[in-house]
């Protein structure tokens, strides 16, 4: 729902394809997920730097998922993509999404989504998040050649 509170993993990448890359996860995943992954109590830190630990670790989740995307598309398209720093957003999936469509609306129209289930060794639950990978207009022509749709 857009008024759903996640976090979101942005990577613009450039090459022979470029884009944008979010990793998007309901607030209550991105807060579980960082507590399984720092697994010590943070009790003794005040508020705003538990949440500076856990946008760091939710970046770098991020960007080892992200990045297991991206090395795919570069085998895919046969070149490196260089991508930047991960950046941490904390918003309402509308509002993240109209980010996104505003900024990159202008220059195309479509976005490639993947669902992605996170096991965590130990645990009996799953963390949940989706992949937006909102190509430019000639990288997705580049792509779907690559995919063998045109």
């Amino acid at each position: 729902a857009p008024e759903t509170p996640v976090c979101a993993v942005l990577i613009r990448c450039e090459g022979e394809f470029s884009g944008n890359v979010i990793f998007l996860m309901e607030e209550g995943e991105a807060f579980r997920l960082s507590e399984i992954l720092i697994s010590q109590d943070l009790g003794s830190l005040d508020d705003a730097m538990k949440e500076e630990i856990r946008d760091s670790v939710n970046a770098e989740v991020g960007n080892i998922i992200i990045g297991a995307f991206l090395s795919a598309i570069s085998l895919l398209v046969g070149s490196p993509l260089p991508s930047t720093v991960p950046a941490v957003a904390h918003d309402m999936l509308g509002s993240i999404m109209d980010v996104v469509a505003a900024l990159y609306g202008m220059t195309g129209d479509v976005a490639l989504m993947s669902k992605t289930t996170l096991n965590v060794i130990g645990e009996d639950s799953e963390v949940r998040g989706t992949v937006v990978l909102v190509p430019d207009p000639d990288s997705l022509e580049t792509l779907l050649k690559k995919l063998g749709v045109f």
